[in-house]
């Protein structure tokens, strides 16, 4: 590993805290509590995007010209755009120089604080637009993002305050909330009369709650709960685009990440209802595609449709960001298993492999496209989501134990009570391979849990610890706890049976079947398969009309196309729907890739049985999606 808990342990000297302190307590108490970025490191997949994204993508930017310069000119909106994502770039970059402890992002994230602070005017106006648009002033009417680009200032700013301790920063967010906070009343009362509201100004109910969280000053707790009432936001999930955008995902699960956090420092749980609908529509009501995207042109869909415009990436991104505030929340292993799937499919299938270039959207069928400018939310979002994946490894349960929940190469240290700490190191070429070698090594001999995430799809599952076969029941789907004294180097090996499962598909895609192994789906890249097309041809009518053989299938076989270590799966197969018949000579012999493949085009297929398929595994009619009590 590049890494070492040596190494870990000197950037804790550095910065003290080992995980986030806040100056107002919680009401509600998390099954978990994360782990700050800082504190753990990663190899892997993981670890290689998060690498990929600093080096190729962030390292790389135009940042004067195509951030930093318009917030000194103030021209804006014509002249950028309405949105640059500032603070998106901010929080991102903050978050990755206390990961990677790398000098240069240290220089990106100072530079771009250091600019954007200079550039705040003495009132705590912090943004690009010029004056006669800022705020309620969008000339016409639902076209000004002003309010949204300066809740992610507010955000980053607030990030890097809390790690790397930069009061000026908190400082600078305090003063654009007090800004916007104090103009609130001017505003217009048609002003979100073409684009709703929660809409337009998506990001600050977060942003100033956390304000309050982080300082503990009421004015910014009033303002979630009587200036902006998050006990009465409540809209319907409705599918497709409809006037005022009131169905735009990134916008939904903002603010239901903010009642999430509002609800626990309040107990509220009328707070959690707009989530519950949301988890329901996606679990049980076919709102999740299999790749962990949604939505059609940023809109709740529901219909299982994978081309054009699927998934976009402030909605994907949005939506890992609540399935790990549910882990918290809730410990279900249900949410931890939600951002794996979506992370390892829908998330990296929006970004190349090599990091540089990243979409708006990632259908699962068809061509796919990258982004045309540097700027703009989604970059942002995904820049911003990318960088929080550390601290979705481990966590601290509220047993004061440790908890695994996505598995990498990877190492951290948790601070439990007691003066105990605690060193983890996975060992593990994970998704490739099922096997994980954990060691868990306390600074001296405690007792306490270590929880351990099982996949829904890991059937028949194993667990060792120091050699000896664990007895205690092992379920998919949940987490287990493995209670003991734990001492210097205690070993616990997770073996994960990675059998290759043939998905049914839903609606749109009922009668065909995707192939999954682990998390990962695979899917056919045409330029690798030119066998797959009568004379040529590419229609889906066309691939719709392949039918394959699992007798046949073979693999894993090694395939670094996509990703080092990465995996490929071979299977014959027919081009007309009558030609299963047992002695029909097969016709081509298909390689499917792993979704990130920027070239995939086709994850669904019929077969001639189906007998062999399986629900996918995050389908759930339970009804249960919270368990709060």
């Amino acid at each position: 590993m590049k890494s070492t808990l040596v190494y870990i342990a000197l950037v804790a000297v550095c910065i003290p805290l080992l995980h986030a302190q806040d100056a107002v307590p919680a009401k509600v108490s998390d099954e978990f509590h994360q782990v700050l970025v800082k504190n753990v490191k990663i190899d892997g997949e993981i670890g290689r995007r998060l690498d990929v994204t600093m080096d190729n993508n962030i390292k790389k930017l135009h940042l004067d010209k195509n951030f930093t310069d318009h917030f000194k000119a103030k021209t804006g909106p014509e002249v950028v755009g309405a949105f640059i994502g500032m603070g998106m770039l901010i929080d991102a970059s903050v978050r990755l120089a206390a990961y990677s402890h790398d000098p240069k992002m240290i220089e990106i994230k100072n530079d771009i604080v250091d600019k954007v602070i200079d550039e705040q005017l003495k009132n705590g106006y912090s943004g690009f637009y010029k004056p006669e648009r800022r705020l309620w002033n969008s000339q016409g009417g639902g076209d000004n993002w002003d309010i949204h680009e300066m809740a992610f200032i507010i955000d980053g700013l607030t990030s890097d305050y809390e790690l790397f301790g930069n009061k000026r920063s908190l400082k600078a967010a305090i003063k654009t909330a007090d800004f916007i906070m104090e103009h609130w009343h001017e505003m217009p009362d048609d002003y979100a009369a073409e684009v709703d509201m929660h809409v337009l100004d998506t990001g600050i109910d977060w942003a100033i709650f956390r304000l309050y969280k982080t300082t503990g000053e009421k004015r910014f707790l009033n303002f979630s709960e009587k200036t902006k009432s998050l006990y009465q936001w409540d809209t319907k999930i409705e599918i497709g685009r409809r006037p005022g955008v009131s169905g735009h995902m990134f916008a939904y699960f903002a603010m239901c990440m903010a009642q999430i956090e509002l609800y626990r420092y309040t107990g509220n749980k009328e707070l959690l209802q707009q989530t519950e609908n949301a988890m329901r529509f996606f679990l049980a009501e076919d709102g999740l595609t299999i790749t962990g995207s949604a939505g059609q042109r940023e809109i709740w869909t529901d219909d299982q449709d994978g081309e054009n415009e699927l998934g976009e990436t402030c909605a994907t991104a949005y939506q890992t960001r609540v399935y790990e505030s549910l882990l918290r929340l809730t410990g279900k292993a249900e949410y931890g298993d939600l951002i794996e799937r979506t992370m390892y499919n829908g998330l990296f299938g929006a970004q190349s492999p090599d990091g540089e270039k990243l979409r708006y959207y990632t259908p699962f069928e068809g061509e796919r496209h990258y982004y045309d400018v540097e700027y703009m939310c989604c970059p942002g979002n995904f820049r911003r989501i990318i960088s929080e994946l550390p601290g979705m490894v481990y966590y601290r349960s509220k047993e004061d134990g440790v908890a695994v929940n996505l598995y990498a190469q990877s190492e951290a240290k948790l601070e439990l009570d007691k003066g105990i700490t605690v060193d983890l190191q996975q060992k593990t070429s994970y998704p490739t391979s099922g096997r994980v070698e954990l060691s868990v090594s306390p600074n001296k001999a405690s007792t306490f849990p270590l929880s351990l995430r099982i996949p829904s799809w890991a059937k028949e599952a194993t667990i060792t610890v120091n050699g000896e076969k664990w007895q205690g029941e092992i379920k998919p789907g949940t987490f287990v706890n493995i209670t003991r004294e734990w001492t210097s180097k205690d070993q616990v090996v997770l073996d994960f049976p990675m059998d290759i499962r043939f998905i049914r598909g839903r609606k749109r895609n009922s009668g065909r079947v995707a192939l999954m192994r682990g998390p990962i789906i695979y899917g056919l890249n045409l330029d690798k398969n030119p066998e797959a097309t009568a004379n040529g041809k590419r229609s889906f009518y066309d691939l719709r009309r392949i039918l394959l053989d699992p007798r046949t299938l073979s693999g894993p076989e090694s395939d670094d196309s996509v990703r080092p270590d990465g995996t490929a799966l071979f299977i014959s197969g027919w081009r007309e729907n009558n030609s299963g018949k047992a002695d029909r000579k097969h016709e081509f012999r298909l390689k499917l890739t792993e979704f990130p493949d920027p070239d995939s085009q086709f994850i669904y297929f019929k077969i001639p049985d189906y007998s062999i398929e399986v629900e996918d595994e995050l389908v759930d009619k339970s009804g249960n999606y919270l368990n709060v009590d």
